[in-house]
């Protein structure tokens, strides 16, 4: 649908005018109709309550998280996936999240 973000892996250069998919993940369809993400990277460490990227970035995990998977499924996040999300203040030295959208790459 419009407004959905979508991720899947090709043989074709991602650069191509064209790509051919054999698998398309999506999120599910929110309110507004679009992913809010502020942040996105691959997840070097995990602890109790955070997650530090690949580039530094530390991104607060709390209770109030929510942390899926892309099919909608609740899910933990582990060194290596990528993640993308919303933090209240993209901004800030650590990043308090709000959603965290988890891919197993």
């Amino acid at each position: 649908q419009p407004g959905n973000f979508i991720q899947g892996y090709t043989e074709d250069a991602p650069d191509a005018d064209q790509l051919t998919a054999e698998h398309i993940w999506t999120n599910l369809s929110q309110s507004s109709g679009k992913l809010r993400i502020n942040f996105e990277g691959r997840v070097a460490q995990v602890a109790d309550d955070s997650v530090t990227l690949e580039d530094g970035t530390v991104v607060l995990v709390s209770g109030q998280t929510v942390v899926k998977a892309f099919d909608g499924s609740v899910t933990e996040i582990a060194a290596g996936d990528y993640i993308q999300g919303y933090a209240v203040d993209p901004g800030a030295a650590e990043l308090e999240a709000l959603n965290i959208l988890v891919t197993i790459l």
